[in-house]
């Protein structure tokens, strides 16, 4: 793959051509060192060049050779465009990419927060299915006393003394009010709401789509360099 590299004086030559103006201008001096400084006259706006109004000069800073020199001369231009006329020069192909990268990363922060409700709701799941093999072994437990009692209490010769009544009684009582400590604990748990509920929901794209226009893509850049500043 051979990598083709733009540099910033075409960059700024493609900026001012959009913008409807003439290409830059370039004041080469040699010093007496053998180094470069360039000085860039621009227009910096279609309705100065059309009333032949004075060219705005910068001067760029001292450089190795003049191409260097003019490209950095070009670089000021394009940063002065920016802070004071709000002229950003953005590719266009790469802000698609950029806002697409963008929705997908918050698509992908969406589904992460979705998982995080799926594990809880597990454990919560897991909980539950703790609990109701408890709450069987405890209707178990119970029933397995009362139909003892039961059985004794029906059998003519068999023996079963008050105490021993009592005891299973206290004991079927024990295990009634666990029941219904638990039936009471299910029924707060099932009435709250659950992580699950939100999952199945499906989420919201905020994404690019296909079908987009320039001219949407035009808008969105404007509002995203609305008050844009270019670092040095």
């Amino acid at each position: 793959m051979e990598l083709v590299e733009i540099d910033t004086k075409t960059l700024a030559e493609a900026m001012f051509k959009k913008l409807g103006l003439p290409k830059p201008n370039y004041l080469v001096h040699q010093l007496e060192q053998g180094e470069y400084r360039s000085q860039i006259h621009f227009h910096r706006t279609k309705e100065r060049y059309l009333a032949s109004a004075q060219q705005t000069k910068l001067l760029g800073p001292i450089c190795e050779d003049s191409t260097a020199a003019q490209n950095h001369a070009a670089d000021l231009a394009i940063e002065y465009m920016q802070n004071m006329e709000k002229k950003v020069l953005v590719d266009h192909n790469y802000y698609r990419l950029d806002q697409q990268k963008k929705a997908f990363a918050r698509v992908s922060d969406v589904l992460s927060e979705k998982s995080k409700s799926v594990r809880q709701q597990a454990k919560t799941i897991t909980k539950m299915t703790t609990d109701a093999d408890n709450y069987m072994e405890k209707v178990s437990s119970a029933s397995a006393i009362i139909l003892g009692l039961t059985g004794v209490t029906s059998d003519p010769d068999a023996s079963y003394s008050v105490h021993d009544l009592r005891y299973a009684l206290s004991k079927i009582r024990d295990e009634v009010l666990a029941l219904q400590e638990t039936t009471q604990a299910r029924r707060l748990s099932f009435a709250e709401p659950h992580p699950f509920d939100d999952v199945v929901s499906d989420p919201i794209y905020i994404g690019c789509s296909g079908v987009d226009s320039d001219e949407d893509y035009h808008q969105d850049m404007d509002d995203d360099y609305a008050n844009y500043t270019r670092s040095p």
